[in-house]
């Protein structure tokens, strides 16, 4: 018996239901995004932000993967006490941040992965994103390649122009010249308080000479010995003035 048109058509629909509906079911879930490239900063740190859509609830747990030589291994993880040499914070509702410190050169080598694990549909699955790359900070490589540039010329020397040489030995005459007049001016001086000091002597002892001629005695002594006659005459009218 064969199947009447509203059968195959019913039959169409499921069929059509069903095929627009696995799509659906297979879209539904968490979904993890993350940056494919990351640029570190001066080479020693750098930031990974997990972003993952909305689920029935809050995430349960957030993980950061490091994947090098076909190994994945877990780094740090949300309810984590201490990760090393990672920090971690809840940006927003829905995006989580992993900052990387005191990175090396098997870091910089290495990939990393974000993994969400949320309920959909009443299960608990876990989800990834897709792998991120570090990147070195371009500024400063170029700051290390760069050779350093030259120092600055030194300031240019000041030279003093030379002068003529007759001009040379015209100063050098003239100071000669100063120099003699200085001298000569100093003799002179020297030469002028000599004499002062000769002439208030010479007056000084001609003020003495003058009170002495004053005294009697001397005086008559004086006359005595100009008038007395040569030949010892003087001295025996002194002696004996009454013969």
């Amino acid at each position: 018996m064969a199947p009447s048109s509203s059968t195959i058509i019913f039959i169409i629909i499921i069929f059509i239901t069903a095929c627009l509906s696995l799509p659906a079911h297979s879209a539904h879930g968490v979904k993890v995004i993350q940056p494919r490239q990351q640029t570190t900063y001066r080479n020693v740190s750098a930031s990974i932000r997990c972003e993952y859509t909305e689920a029935s609830e809050p995430p349960r747990d957030i993980q950061l993967k490091t994947l090098s030589g076909g190994k994945t291994v877990k780094i740090c993880q949300r309810d984590e006490q201490k990760c090393i040499n990672i920090i971690k914070y809840q940006e927003t509702s829905s995006s989580f941040v992993f900052v990387l410190l005191n990175l090396n050169a098997t870091d910089m080598t290495s990939t990393y992965e974000c993994q969400v694990t949320a309920k959909t549909d009443g299960v608990y699955k876990q989800w990834t994103g897709t792998p991120t790359r570090l990147l070195p900070d371009t500024e400063e490589v170029l700051t290390h390649d760069c050779p350093s540039p030259p120092p600055p010329p030194p300031p240019p020397r000041l030279h003093c122009p030379s002068l003529p040489l007759y001009l040379t030995w015209s100063l050098i005459g003239l100071l000669a010249l100063l120099f003699l007049y200085s001298f000569l001016i100093t003799a002179l001086y020297i030469r002028l308080r000599v004499r002062r000091c000769t002439e208030l002597s010479d007056s000084v002892t001609y003020v003495q000479m003058q009170r002495s001629r004053g005294h009697p005695d001397i005086n008559s002594t004086y006359v005595e010995m100009k008038t007395a006659p040569p030949g010892g005459r003087a001295g025996r009218g002194l002696s004996n003035p009454s013969g």
